[in-house]
């Protein structure tokens, strides 16, 4: 009978339960008689270079002892001994200068096989093994200036702080690295729409704040840029949604604007901010809050509104043919924080409101002008060809201008705080 299938019956085979055993089978190194002549791990298929550890010492030298599973006695898996008559030699040994170690060393002797001798300068430094930290490398010596490698040049047992590389994404702080605690961040990344400057470039996604703080005076303060903006018959009201002052705004033609090449938009463009209106508007009474466009002709790009439909989100001109519109109601007195996102490439726009979506209800926006070399912004009105309309009665806080389109988790994120979406 050939229980085990393996071509060999049992008065033959020697374990007639494993095909992998039969006379017929091939030895390996696993301490079992797989071709039943009686002896384990004989001629296997695996076997181990052995070779001759003379002094003991782990390390063989470059003479084989033997080829088998198991090692004899005398013997290393390694040939790496450089002096296999003496057990002091042999790689990663101590070597110790001027009597070091309790032991008079030999300095005609390298024992610990690196090809130098203790005392050499192998690098031609100036300076020997036994002066300096890496006797390898001649920018490598106690004092040496320190250098943007990752090593200890100066050989004072630290690694300079910006050279670790700690977030190991290949560049250090001393490269340019403007984030070392960050991977997604180094010269040259892709840029994410997360609040970071990920390309070390100087900017991050924030293009522009306007917090209202100076409380006083006719400029409307950028503090994250220098977009600084010129307030047109408006004013600051303690009556804030973050800090001690907002923007104060009237009907009559109160208003900001911020004329900068630095407010461009690329890939896409989104605005959060708080508002607390003291007129809705009605019909085409419209009270615009912030409104994009260049700087020729004042043509707007695109523009977010309060009218009789609640907020509009117009692109090309504030008109209801080119506005969507949200289908929320809004209240006198109370405050709301918005942001608005568009995704130039797709084409996507989105409203939120204390950090929910809102349902677009009417309108179709068209596709809108994108201005890469300067913007001209207006807080209050509508960017008209002829003068500015469309004036918003009641506060504005806590502007910011991202130059990216944010998603649902970054516009919640900005309801929570302060209106900053990362």
């Amino acid at each position: 009978m050939d229980s085990d299938g393996d071509g060999y019956y049992e008065n033959e085979d020697c374990d007639d339960l494993d095909a992998s055993i039969n006379p017929g089978a091939q030895e390996v190194c696993d301490g079992v008689d797989q071709d039943c002549d009686g002896v384990i791990d004989d001629n296997p298929s695996d076997p181990t270079i052995w070779y001759i550890d003379a002094d003991a010492d782990g390390y063989g030298s470059t003479e084989i002892a033997e080829v088998s599973c198991t090692a004899p006695r005398g013997s290393a898996g390694n040939s790496e001994d450089c002096d296999d008559g003496n057990n002091l030699i042999h790689p990663y040994a101590d070597e110790y200068c001027d009597g070091e170690g309790g032991k008079d060393w030999d300095y005609t002797i390298d024992y610990n096989c690196d090809g130098s001798l203790p005392g050499e300068d192998a690098d031609g430094d100036g300076w020997n093994s036994c002066e300096e930290c890496d006797d390898s490398r001649d920018t490598v010596y106690p004092g040496a200036e320190e250098l943007c490698d990752g090593r200890d040049n100066d050989c004072d047992e630290e690694i300079p702080e910006d050279e670790l590389d700690a977030d190991n994404d290949t560049i250090m702080t001393c490269q340019g690295d403007c984030n070392d605690g960050n991977a997604d961040v180094y010269p040259g990344a892709e840029e994410l729409c997360d609040g970071l400057d990920n390309d070390c470039d100087g900017h991050d996604d924030i293009v522009g704040l306007w917090a209202f703080e100076s409380g006083s005076g006719t400029t409307a303060v950028d503090s994250w840029e220098d977009n600084d903006g010129d307030l047109i018959d408006a004013s600051y009201t303690n009556i804030s949604y973050a800090g001690d002052y907002a923007l104060q705004l009237d009907s009559e033609g109160a208003r900001v604007e911020i004329d900068s090449e630095k407010l461009q938009m690329h890939d896409g463009l989104s605005w959060s901010f708080a508002f607390r209106a003291e007129d809705l508007g009605s019909g085409s009474d419209w009270n615009c809050l912030v409104t994009y466009g260049d700087t020729i002709g004042y043509q707007n790009a695109f523009a977010i509104c309060l009218a009789d439909a609640g907020l509009a989100f117009c692109t090309d001109e504030v008109d209801p043919g080119n506005c969507l519109f949200d289908e929320g109601s809004y209240v006198i007195g109370i405050w709301y924080q918005v942001t608005v996102s568009w995704d130039v490439d797709t084409g996507t726009r989105a409203i939120y409101v204390d950090g929910v979506e809102t349902a677009f209800d009417t309108g179709v926006a068209p596709e809108a002008p994108v201005y890469d070399t300067g913007a001209f912004v207006m807080f209050g009105g509508d960017l008209n060809v002829n003068e500015a309309t469309a004036f918003f009665n009641g506060q504005i806080d806590e502007v910011y201008a991202i130059s990216c389109p944010v998603n649902a988790t970054q516009a919640a994120q900005a309801a929570e705080n302060d209106a900053y979406p990362f």
